[in-house]
């Protein structure tokens, strides 16, 4: 769970991000995957991106530390949201599947 292993983690959004949208026909690309997807990912990353930076500048100016630490913070909000989707998921499927 803490490397995203589960239905709604990191390692299988990037195994999804690799197989989404499926080949049409012949294997050839999605029709719609420039002109839909591409753009919908791009936005979605770039929106991403600005939260950790917000917490970067959080981490950096926030504490009162220079821009160059920010990654500290960066690594330790990483921490403590993947421990705690962990337990919370882990809690949820023992609830669910019991």
């Amino acid at each position: 769970h803490m490397l995203g292993a589960n239905d709604t983690g990191s390692l299988f959004a990037m195994l999804w991000w690799s197989q989404f949208p499926d080949a049409g026909a012949g294997g050839k690309c999605d029709k719609a995957f420039y002109k839909k997807w591409l753009p919908l990912r791009v936005k979605h990353n770039a929106f991403v991106l600005s939260l950790w930076a917000c917490i970067w500048l959080l981490g950096s100016y926030g504490l009162g530390r220079p821009l160059s630490e920010g990654w500290r913070f960066v690594l330790c909000v990483s921490l403590f949201i993947r421990i705690g989707f962990a337990l919370a998921w882990m809690f949820i499927a023992n609830f669910n599947h019991s």
